[in-house]
């Protein structure tokens, strides 16, 4: 059976990512602490997506996010989450995917939606892409790597691992996992690619996947950054 979710969103969920940088602004000496931003929400759409922005805002405390990650249950319209999410952070690479539970580092639950946004900072920046594996797995997973290598200008296997890292969510009714990890690995064998597979709250009918305002229900989305 695909696996529902739980990997994807235990890595969201951002505990024990604070980084320090040197803050510029204040003195020599001092210290900036850069931390991600959660939040989960439960409830009807408008008011539960309109929390996980408002939570993921105040969270970021007028840092700008590189990326957004958020994971809903199936009961939610994934046209009513990614649109808006896209939009409040328009300056990040913003993923998220079906689930079958959603948490953070302080609240675990069913049938809500949680997020991380990682602002620059943590990040130098991000991006993702949209493979679709419909017809062939392989032929939409090297879709959205070329997609990628374009934007970044450079292919995928001559990036730094110590300094990026990648992010996918799959499809979890496809049974594609292995096919997009060949895949990802051929074409990046030194990155560190982490994720998980899309769950529906163990209805096992239909899952999505999404990057900016587009959304698949049969496919990959891949972030680098």
């Amino acid at each position: 059976e695909p696996a529902q979710g739980h990997l994807a969103a235990g890595w969201a969920s951002g505990g024990g990512w604070p980084v320090r940088v040197r803050g510029s602004t204040v003195s020599s000496n001092a210290e900036t602490v850069l931390a991600p931003a959660r939040a989960h929400a439960n409830g009807p759409t408008p008011q539960a997506v309109q929390t996980i922005i408002d939570d993921l805002t105040a969270g970021l405390n007028g840092q700008e996010a590189a990326a957004v990650l958020y994971f809903a249950s199936s009961r939610y319209d994934p046209t009513d989450l990614a649109g808006p999410v896209s939009a409040a952070f328009p300056r990040a690479a913003s993923i998220g995917c079906s689930t079958a539970g959603e948490f953070t580092d302080a609240v675990s639950g069913t049938g809500g939606i949680s997020a991380v946004a990682l602002p620059y900072g943590i990040l130098t920046g991000a991006i993702a892409e949209l493979g679709d594996l419909s017809s062939d797995v392989e032929a939409g997973t090297g879709a959205a790597v070329h997609a990628l290598e374009r934007r970044l200008q450079v292919p995928l296997r001559d990036l730094d691992p110590s300094c990026h890292l990648g992010f996918v969510l799959v499809d979890g009714l496809s049974q594609a996992e292995e096919q997009v990890n060949e895949v990802l690995g051929n074409a990046a064998p030194l990155l560190d690619v982490v994720g998980g597979s899309a769950g529906d709250d163990l209805v096992f009918n239909q899952t999505w996947v999404a990057v900016g305002d587009r959304i698949s229900h049969r496919g990959m989305a891949l972030l680098i950054c």
